[in-house]
């Protein structure tokens, strides 16, 4: 999945599920995706993102980032570390930027409520992470974190 939405442009108006899957058969085609991991990419779930209101925000933005590698200094326990990552994505919304992280995890239908919640609990450190690096690094403020699931299509807003 990361590797489709590093290369599908959001805007793109790919509209049908079927110009989708022709698009990932292109990166498999173009060696950027093995035909294995082609297959297990579900392009109704790329539709999902992209038809989604925090996918049609990332469209929309004029300043639209994928894969975005970074390497900073962290205080941690009285010690600077180094913390080196990848933001999936971010893109600029009213001057400020907002973070957005995808994962693949999979949810418990019969706990939902439970499931989310573990999830934000689980990432959110990586997220401040991440919110701090792109706040040094741009000098903006991050005003919104978001973690996409394509498990069930819906995106969790954080608070931290």
């Amino acid at each position: 999945y990361h590797s489709v939405m590093e290369h599908i442009s959001f805007s793109s108006g790919m509209k049908s599920v079927d110009e989708i899957k022709r698009f990932i058969d292109s990166l498999a085609e173009a060696d950027i995706l093995s035909p294995e991991q082609a297959e297990c990419v579900d392009p109704a779930k790329i539709k999902a993102f992209l038809d989604s209101e925090i996918g049609r925000r990332a469209a929309d933005s004029r300043e639209l980032h994928k894969e975005a590698s970074f390497v900073m200094k962290h205080e941690h326990e009285g010690h600077g570390v180094l913390v080196q990552g990848t933001i999936d994505c971010y893109f600029e919304e009213d001057g400020e930027y907002v973070l957005l992280d995808y994962k693949s995890d999979h949810i418990d239908r019969d706990n939902e409520a439970q499931s989310y919640d573990r999830l934000k609990e689980s990432y959110m450190p990586q997220l401040a992470l991440y919110k701090e690096a792109l706040e040094k690094i741009s000098g903006r403020r991050v005003k919104e974190t978001v973690l996409y699931l394509f498990s069930t299509d819906k995106a969790l807003y954080l608070q931290e």
